[in-house]
């Protein structure tokens, strides 16, 4: 679990970023779900975008992401866009979760 202060700076390091996935007209499926899983393993912070073509709102999209990833955590949800976070499982891709740790709890 993050704390405020953590998912503060979270957000701040996610406004550099762009979606690295869209969210389009075929909604939430395995695919996607597992292209998520992939991109967080290796980038850790994630930002996805929810087309207006598309029916799946934000709360849905968290809600199925945490279920077939449950150390997937939210960051914000901000309109049509989500930012992810997850600690790197491989060591070497852990640059962000070390800063992330260093902060006060």
């Amino acid at each position: 679990m993050i704390t405020p202060k953590q998912r503060q700076f979270l957000r701040g390091q996610a406004q550099k970023l762009s979606p690295m996935l869209q969210i389009g007209k075929n909604g939430i499926t395995k695919t996607v779900l597992q292209q998520i899983q992939w991109q967080i393993n290796a980038q850790e912070l994630i930002k996805i975008s929810i087309l207006p073509n598309s029916s799946v709102q934000a709360e849905e999209l968290i809600q199925q992401v945490q279920e077939f990833d449950t150390q997937i955590q939210y960051v914000q949800d901000i309109g049509r866009m989500v930012i992810l976070y997850k600690q790197a499982p491989q060591p070497s891709h852990r640059h962000l979760s070390l800063k992330v740790k260093q902060i006060s709890r």
